[in-house]
Formats: structure tokens, sequence, C-alpha cells
């Protein structure tokens, strides 16, 4: 029972339609997508960041955005959960905003990245 949960889980997750499949996940492919747009987008808005005024919903439509993902298969657990992992390395390592932006970017060893849509990675 429990391999054809799996079986039936993986086909719809495979099946989706859009920016990605089940695979982005698990070879992290998604991560390296996302990881600097992410970043990128909380550190050009770091006052609303440190603040607490910027949303889940406004990251992930900027993520739709720049990307071949949906803003629904952006809210799917999966890649839910890598979202807010990089968020969440952010907030920990810089005291949720009440670092100084450069020193956040040191701290986390942000570059500003030369790709910055899937298309070009």
């Amino acid at each position: 029972m429990m391999r054809l949960y799996a079986f039936l889980l993986l086909t719809q997750l495979a099946t989706c339609k859009g920016g990605g499949s089940v695979h982005d996940i698990f070879d992290g492919t998604f991560q390296q997508i996302v990881d600097p747009l992410v970043k990128g987008y909380i550190f050009d808005n770091y006052g609303q960041f440190a603040a607490s005024q910027l949303t889940f919903r406004s990251l992930k439509t900027h993520l739709a955005a720049h990307t071949d993902y949906t803003y629904e298969q952006l809210s799917e657990d999966s890649r839910s959960e890598i979202i807010e992992e990089v968020t969440d390395e952010i907030a920990n390592n810089c005291n949720m905003g009440e670092v100084e932006l450069e020193e956040c970017k040191k701290r986390i060893g942000y570059q500003v990245p030369s790709k910055t849509s899937r298309d070009e990675l």
C-alpha cells in the first residue's frame, strides 16, 4: 500500500505543469534557481524585511515573475519549504534584520548573482 501511495504521489508531482517537476526538488535545481532570487529580493527590500513587512506572498509573486514556476507551484509544501530555508538563513544569521545590510550579506556569503532567471542557469 505504501509503495502505491509513493508511486501516485511521485506521478502527480512529476506531471505538474509549468516550471518544474519533482526532479527539480530532488536534484537541487530548484534551490539553485531560487536561492539567489530569494536573497536578492530580501536584500533589495531589507528595510521591510527588518520591519517584518515582507510576506511570503510578495516573495513568491516575485519568484513567479522571474522564473517558469507558477505561484501555485511555489506554494507547494516541498518548494515552499526550500524558500523558507533560504529566508531562515538570513533571519537567523542577521538577527531578523537587525544586522546592517552589508554585514548581513557577508555573514551568509552573498554575492550579487550574474544569472537571475531559470533560463540563464
